[in-house]
């Protein structure tokens, strides 16, 4: 959790920080780029990973550490379920229009389940279309 906190607070610090650039700086933050990393190619989860099988070790060798840790009680199934998340984000492309600086975004979230310490599977989310996340 504190990492999530972490970004968060890194994003909105980097938002305020540019409301005080001055105008000869602009030009230079627009042909800046903030990451908080490489995007996870979600395809090597199926072929790298096996439900049922692969252990938390197997999942950090593919994916590293995850940015945070948690549970939840998945309604249909009504067991308890460990969760790691990962997340990636992407600023690029930042301008100033009319005094207010704007970005694209692209940003990766990614829930990995364990049932019982046992790799159970994933759950992706991105605000791209899949052929570009991917």
């Amino acid at each position: 959790m504190w990492k999530k906190k972490r970004f968060t607070c890194l994003g909105l610090f980097l938002i305020f920080l540019a409301s005080f650039i001055p105008a000869g700086y602009a030009q230079e933050l627009e042909s800046m780029k903030f990451s908080t990393g490489a995007f996870i190619n979600v395809n090597r989860l199926d072929t790298d990973l096996q439900r049922g099988v692969s252990t938390k070790m197997d999942v950090q060798r593919v994916l590293g550490a995850p940015k945070g840790m948690g549970g939840a009680i998945v309604p249909v199934y009504r067991l308890h379920r460990e969760f790691w998340y990962y997340e990636d984000i992407e600023m690029k492309d930042i301008k100033k229009v009319e005094g207010v600086y704007k970005a694209n975004m692209r940003q990766q979230v990614l829930f990995i389940t364990f049932d019982k310490g046992v790799y159970d599977g994933y759950m992706w989310f991105t605000n791209v279309s899949e052929e570009k996340a991917k």
